[in-house]
């Protein structure tokens, strides 16, 4: 028979370790707040329907721009026509 073996020492250190300094950063980290002037995203008047739609308009336009820059980026130099053929 082989002797049991015990879980060494360190592992278990290790993750005491790592579950303390888990839980002091949790409780020293400052509540999140979202105390920015834009936190409602709409004006009085816009229904979120629409701030929906303009919002998705906008990304839409932006993956645009980035494909085509992409693409103009990415492209093979035009080679000259050989003349005489």
């Amino acid at each position: 028979m082989s002797p049991m073996i015990a879980p060494s020492a360190g592992r278990a250190t290790s993750r005491i370790a790592a579950s303390a300094a888990a839980a002091l950063s949790l409780a020293l980290a400052p509540p999140a707040l979202a105390d920015h002037p834009m936190a409602d995203g709409r004006t009085e008047g816009m229904s979120p329907l629409a701030l929906a739609l303009v919002t998705g308009g906008l990304a839409l336009a932006a993956v645009l721009l980035v494909v085509v820059i992409a693409m103009l980026l990415t492209r093979k130099p035009s080679t000259p026509e050989q003349a005489g053929e």
